[in-house]
């Protein structure tokens, strides 16, 4: 018994080095953890005409930059999607900083979210893929995937952070 415990032990050792061992992060985001409503800010997003689909402009229009969902304040927020500064960003601002680059969509505006199913005001976020560093620990990094739900009053056509009833956000990853 005891040498079969010993190979056991052995074999887990050896499949799972401890120096490479990654810690789990979920970082939630939500109105109850990322300020008050004021804070929250939604340019050029809008709820397609078929209330299918929660977009953000992609693309400059006239003098108006392109669009983003940011929620929250120092010390913690969350900015799900922007394209106010050329190419598309992700990104969160808290101990754990990251940025990620988002994929330019051909059309003028990017689908964030979907409509969830048998609801008409909740919308499924489509993951985003990030990652960054760990504020005050050099070296460690981390990367997970931006995932969750947002919740509009109903309201389709263009939205303003006044339309957002509520979220539910999370960073889901490891930390390295």
């Amino acid at each position: 018994m005891r040498l079969l415990a010993r190979r056991l032990f052995t074999a887990l050792l050896a499949a799972v080095p401890l120096w490479a061992a990654a810690t789990p992060i979920d970082l939630a985001y939500n109105p109850s953890n990322t300020g008050p409503a004021y804070a929250w800010r939604l340019d050029a997003v809008r709820v397609s005409a078929d209330g299918r689909k929660l977009q953000v402009r992609t693309q400059p229009s006239g003098s108006l930059p392109g669009g983003m969902i940011n929620l929250g304040s120092y010390p913690w927020w969350i900015t799900l999607v922007a394209y106010d500064q050329g190419a598309g960003r992700t990104g969160n601002g808290d101990r754990w900083r990251g940025n990620a680059a988002l994929p330019a969509p051909t059309g003028r505006w990017a689908t964030v979210a979907t409509l969830a199913p048998g609801s008409s005001t909740v919308y499924r976020v489509r993951p985003i893929a990030t990652g960054g560093v760990v504020r005050g620990l050099p070296g460690v990094t981390w990367s997970g995937t931006v995932q969750g739900t947002l919740t509009t009053d109903g309201t389709r056509g263009p939205l303003d952070a006044s339309h957002l009833v509520d979220f539910d956000l999370h960073i889901v990853g490891d930390q390295h």
